[in-house]
């Protein structure tokens, strides 16, 4: 794990605690004991056979799936805490003061009002999974100056 400036931290494939239980194992990479406020994130990986089925009902977050093509989008900031999982592709990460490169199994976390951009640095589209909260749209961002 990397920590950047305002409190991102980029998270490589092998971040996170191990759990096993019966068939399914999970990686916890986003959480409470990781800096995150509210989102948690768990990379699961199930084996065949019936795996626990793992619902949040009453679920105030919201999870999304992301496409960057080759492109760097503006310096931003969000009034939400967002945590994304990277499937495929390679960028950066850029904050105020540091980047860190991320590829596939990367988890990115943002904390509220951090000023950051992801770059796409190669050919082929970056695919995302993300969450956030508190929910409401993945693409309210603030650039520096508005609010």
């Amino acid at each position: 794990m990397k920590i950047l400036a305002g409190g991102c931290r980029v998270y490589s494939a092998e971040d996170g605690q191990v759990v096993t239980l019966g068939n399914w194992t999970a990686r916890a990479v986003i959480s409470h004991e990781s800096g995150a406020q509210r989102i948690t994130q768990t990379v699961s990986d199930y084996a065949p056979g019936v795996s626990p089925a793992v619902v949040n009902p009453g679920a105030e977050e919201v999870l999304y799936v992301g496409w960057i093509p080759p492109s760097k989008a503006p310096v931003h900031y969000h009034a939400y805490e967002e945590g994304i999982f990277i499937l495929e592709g390679r960028g950066m990460v850029h904050t105020d003061d540091e980047s860190c490169e991320f590829g596939p199994g990367s988890s990115i976390y943002f904390p509220i009002g951090v000023r950051h951009c992801v770059e796409n640095l190669g050919n082929a589209t970056i695919k995302l999974l993300g969450a956030f909260y508190p929910s409401g749209s993945p693409g309210e961002a603030y650039e520096p100056g508005e609010a």
